[in-house]
């Protein structure tokens, strides 16, 4: 089971190398919205948790107008996986949150999430 330290290191590590959020053009036309998938390989903090072979595109509901949000009622598809893989789902949420939040500026999601790790009271990690 991994550490609530060991979760976050995981996932702000890769959103910092990945440089912005998973976001697809909405099916409305009006603006994006979050995904666990997107093209080029990209991942909301959520999607850098569950492995490939857990993955299935029906976690993005409505074909992207929304996405299955981890709950610590563990009350979803996706928050089963991630809670059967030892992730704590509360963080899990917050780092969610702290992801889909942004706005488009990488710079405000790497804040939101060392501010998820200070309600934590987690290290950011340095490499």
């Amino acid at each position: 089971m991994p550490t609530k330290q060991e979760t976050f290191n995981v996932v702000y590590l890769a959103l910092k190398k990945q440089g912005s959020k998973c976001v697809i053009d909405n099916l409305d036309g009006c603006g994006q919205v979050c995904v666990y998938r997107g093209p080029n390989g990209m991942k909301c903090a959520a999607g850098h948790l569950i492995p490939d072979n857990l993955y299935k595109p029906e976690f993005e509901e409505d074909g992207g107008q929304s996405v299955n949000i981890v709950d610590s009622g563990n009350s979803n598809e996706v928050s089963k996986i991630i809670n059967a893989l030892g992730h704590d789902l509360y963080l899990v949420s917050r780092l969610q949150s702290a992801h889909d939040g942004c706005g488009n500026d990488s710079r405000n999601m790497l804040q939101r999430l060392e501010n998820v790790a200070d309600q934590f009271n987690l290290e950011v990690p340095t490499t």
